[in-house]
């Protein structure tokens, strides 16, 4: 073999080695671009994530003494009875507030308001419970006992104990600082 013939050799195993390179580099390239998208989406998610907890913590509500919470729950009682065309001087027999507890050491506390129905229909007992749910009342269902009818002549008219649950903010002092 002579000299040009190496030089030759040396000259394509040069360039395949560096077409090698390139291809590993733009290999890395690909995948930290990647992972940059992929650092960017959650970026972007985080951020969002953080404009909804600073919107909660901006719009919550007033603190209200138990009477006042207990009007609210009854206007949104009255609203899901309306949509559920039910009259609440015939359906409702009682609304029984529980005193706020405060939930672990957090600065929440939990509302329980028992509602007793009476003389409902299937229909009428699931149009006014997603009434009350699926607004942003802040009302949530806890628990559902349902009893039949308790005569024959009652026929599809069921009694209803519902427990509805509200969590309210309501920061404690702790160290002089509120939680």
């Amino acid at each position: 073999m002579n000299a040009s013939n190496r030089m030759m050799l040396w000259s394509v195993l040069l360039v395949v080695c560096l077409g090698m390179l390139v291809y590993w580099s733009y290999g890395q390239m690909l995948e930290k671009k990647r992972i940059a998208l992929a650092a960017s989406q959650d970026a972007v998610t985080c951020q969002a994530i953080a404009d909804y907890i600073q919107q909660l913590r901006a719009a919550q509500p007033e603190q209200l003494d138990q009477a006042s919470q207990m009007n609210l729950v009854v206007e949104h009682l009255q609203d899901a009875a309306r949509s559920a065309e039910l009259s609440m001087d015939r359906i409702i027999d009682r609304i029984r507030p529980i005193p706020a507890r405060r939930i672990g050491n957090t600065a929440y506390m939990e509302q329980l308001t028992h509602v007793t129905l009476s003389n409902v229909n299937m229909q009428q007992l699931l149009t006014m419970l997603h009434a009350v749910s699926a607004k942003k009342t802040g009302l949530h269902i806890r628990q559902i006992n349902i009893n039949p009818p308790r005569k024959p002549s009652d026929r599809g008219q069921w009694q209803v104990a519902v427990t509805l649950v509200a969590y309210i903010h309501q920061p404690t002092e702790k160290n002089g600082r509120a939680t």
